[in-house]
């Protein structure tokens, strides 16, 4: 049964008394009662503000509680302080503090890969935050084209209250877009509300406000509705938000309370100085090296404990080269595609032949005597891989679980990447073996590649990195043993 599912995320009580943001507060009352109201959601879940590592594992296990569900619709929502690093968008949670961003925040890079976690068929964002116009790619590509080119949400709506160089403002009662958010829904004449019409009601009241202009992303067909909202419905949202309602004047004069504290204003930077500022991102061939060694240590630690180790062997394979993982081509085709992002490998190319039909307007028509022939061409194609980069310590990984009871099969993880100056792309894939004789296997069923993109700036992430791979392939293989048993119990 498929379920639509909505997560409300506000946090206003910062421990920083310079960032409180009393707004927010009802920024998430407010939202949650349009949530509910529409009646679209078959949950609403809001999480309470709290420290940034109590929200992440809340925010977490609540993904994870659906992670078996069939999601047709995701909508999650936040209010807060918002940020825009080297590494990209920030949501600043209660305990932020700038010599700890990494660990008193959520990364929007981390939330993306929750929400894709759960696979569902429409993803919503609307963020109500400074600098939440977050630019997901560096290279002057638009978004859209990001979207369509990696396929990261298959169909989304994304509704950010500000470009990615602006503040979002608010008064001490409400922030001014989630205000409008709300009151796209009060001043409708029609019953059933798309998130088209809810875009098209904020762009008009954004559109005399030069501080603030809202980003909108969509790729959908614009008939996924919000909610069915009828008139009485309408009208207990508007006796809500007129208790919190902006002064008319002050929304006519865009002056209003900064959602972020002010920032001194400089001068322009000149080209050398931005130069400098964006070769931070990059890291010379031996930091790439070092950070993939950080990798291969990483991952010859044993992982941590599960109930699969009393069941199964662990050993493993290094492998300097793409030859041996399981549909390289996939893998190849990424590349090419991504050619643009200056990745250090290429793809590889090999000549398939196909046949076509030659026999003139007559055989097509299939005019009666005409006589078809066919006739065999080649093409070129990719089949796979190759780096470009020497002195890597290893380019791919597999790990065999190697049963230790006649009942189960054997089971492997795939891990490789390939590396940019700035970025490495990490792809894991899982396969379950058939079992041809006693002890002797075949590879069966593989998973599509997972892939996860982490910055190359530091070495901290290689353990995490190798974390989520266990992680994943622990739970994996978990749910097909337990598949197995309850197969053989029914026989």
């Amino acid at each position: 049964m498929q379920k639509n599912i909505a997560i409300i995320l506000g946090v206003t009580d910062y421990e920083d008394i310079t960032l409180d943001l009393p707004a927010c507060k009802a920024d998430v009352e407010v939202v949650d009662m349009v949530l509910r109201i529409g009646g679209h959601f078959s949950e609403v879940i809001t999480i309470a503000s709290s420290d940034a590592q109590t929200l992440k594992a809340k925010l977490a296990e609540t993904i994870h509680r659906f992670q078996h569900e069939d999601i047709q619709d995701l909508f999650f929502y936040f209010t807060g302080h918002g940020d825009y690093t080297d590494d990209g968008f920030n949501y600043l949670l209660r305990d932020y503090s700038k010599s700890r961003v990494a660990a008193t925040s959520l990364a929007n890079s981390e939330l993306d890969a929750m929400l894709k976690s759960l696979s569902p068929k429409l993803t919503i964002k609307v963020v109500d935050a400074c600098y939440s116009g977050t630019l997901y790619i560096k290279d002057g590509s638009s978004f859209d084209d990001y979207l369509k080119s990696t396929n990261t949400f298959s169909n989304c709506y994304f509704l950010f209250s500000s470009q990615s160089d602006q503040r979002s403002y608010a008064d001490e009662n409400i922030s001014d877009f989630t205000y409008e958010f709300a009151r796209s829904v009060t001043t409708s004449s029609a019953d059933s509300i798309r998130y088209k019409d809810v875009i098209d009601s904020i762009s008009d009241a954004f559109s005399t406000r030069r501080q603030q202009r809202p980003l909108f992303v969509s790729q959908a067909d614009f008939t996924e509705v919000f909610g069915i909202y009828p008139e009485d419905a309408r009208n207990k949202i508007e006796t809500l938000i007129t208790r919190y309602a902006p002064d008319e004047n002050v929304l006519d004069s865009t002056v209003t309370r900064e959602i972020s504290p002010p920032i001194a204003v400089v001068e322009p930077l000149t080209l050398l100085a931005l130069v400098e500022a964006d070769a931070k991102r990059y890291v010379t061939l031996d930091e790439a090296r070092s950070f993939a060694v950080a990798l291969k240590t990483a991952l010859e630690i044993s992982p941590q404990p599960s109930e699969l180790d009393s069941i199964y062997e662990i050993s493993s394979n290094w492998f300097d080269d793409y030859y041996s993982v399981p549909n390289p081509k996939t893998l190849g085709d990424w590349v090419k595609a991504s050619k643009e992002h200056e990745y250090f490998a290429s793809p590889t190319f090999g000549v398939e032949t196909y046949e076509v039909q030659r026999g003139g307007i007559n055989a097509f028509f299939r005019i009666p005597g005409a006589e078809s022939e066919m006739v065999t061409k080649t093409r070129q194609v990719v089949t796979g891989l190759e780096s470009t980069v020497e002195g890597l310590p290893f380019l791919a990984y597999r790990m065999i679980l190697k049963p230790r009871h006649p009942n189960l099969v054997q089971y492997a993880a795939w891990f490789t990447f390939v590396i940019s100056k700035t970025t490495i792309q990490v792809f894991f894939s899982f396969m379950e073996y058939d079992e041809v004789s006693w002890d002797k296997y075949r590879p069966g069923l593989t998973t599509k590649w997972d892939r996860h993109e982490f910055s190359l700036t530091s070495a901290g992430p290689a353990a995490e990195i190798v974390t989520v791979f266990y992680e994943k392939f622990v739970a994996w293989t978990t749910e097909r043993v337990k598949a197995r048993l309850a197969k053989n119990a029914s026989l």
